[in-house]
């Protein structure tokens, strides 16, 4: 299915194979579902204390499970009662205080207090190549997908940044860098966009770090980030590590260096 994009695809699934168990569960046949079943099932959700966005994710996926088999959509009249269901999950969320977790915007001056705690440890390769990846997302703008993979056996030359990807203006003495992106969220179609990245002359410089990172990485054909036993950085791990590096930097918790949905919130 070309019309949805992979990370869509892969929520749809999950929720349909999540619905598909909650009707085996009941005895009950899921296409065409009723407006009493999708309450049933929303309950059952919040009761395993899903979030109110994600059960109106699943309830997406079970929309597309219709779609997809040729059902009508179950969502294409009002069904007042399961408003009503998500009405009382959402309420139930306020008052248990469940609240979005603040996410505070990384600075250059967070960004310096890393450099200098690896500075003061040995220039492992992995560290080297976790810096380059902070600064090329940092001044990127870039989204934690646009610069890992999924999982160890996601990767997609196609679609994932590779060595290949990276350019510099001149190769004795490069003062911007090239990075092609083949794939955004604002660019569902792929046509592939090309960020350019300028020295900056202080220590914080994507092009530096970017380019010590490649002297010293793998040269292996695969993705653009990979610690040095051949383990690719992939979404998670790099959430994990960035836990990781604010704990050695004591930080308070809610500065988050590469979240799950965007890394840089500035302004």
């Amino acid at each position: 299915m070309k019309g949805l994009a992979a990370a869509t695809l892969r929520s749809y699934n999950s929720a349909q194979r999540r619905y598909l168990a909650f009707c085996r569960s009941e005895g009950a046949r899921p296409i065409p579902t009723t407006e009493q079943r999708l309450c049933r099932f929303v309950a059952q959700l919040a009761t395993e204390r899903l979030k109110h966005k994600t059960i109106k994710c699943y309830l997406s996926g079970v929309r597309y499970l219709h779609i997809r088999e040729g059902m009508p959509d179950p969502f294409d009249s009002r069904l007042h009662r399961l408003e009503y269901t998500l009405r009382g999950v959402k309420r139930c969320e306020a008052e248990a205080g469940v609240r979005k977790r603040e996410r505070l915007p990384v600075s250059p001056a967070i960004l310096r207090r890393i450099k200098s705690i690896w500075e003061g440890e040995s220039r492992e390769p992995d560290k080297v190549m976790l810096w380059a990846a902070c600064c090329l997302g940092f001044f990127g703008f870039l989204r934690t997908g646009e610069m890992t993979v999924p999982s160890d056996h996601e990767f997609d030359p196609s679609v994932h940044l590779t060595r290949s990807d990276i350019a510099v203006d001149n190769q004795a003495n490069p003062r911007v860098l090239q990075v092609f992106l083949k794939q955004s969220k604002t660019d569902p179609f792929r046509q592939g966009v090309h960020l350019y990245l300028g020295k900056t002359g202080t220590a914080i410089c994507p092009v530096v770090a970017v380019l010590a990172y490649l002297a010293v990485g793998s040269r292996l054909e695969g993705p653009l980030f990979r610690y040095q036993e051949v383990t690719i950085v992939h979404r998670e791990g790099t959430w994990h590590s960035a836990g990781l590096i604010m704990k050695l930097a004591d930080m308070n918790g809610q500065h988050v260096l590469i979240v799950y949905h965007q890394l840089v919130q500035r302004f």
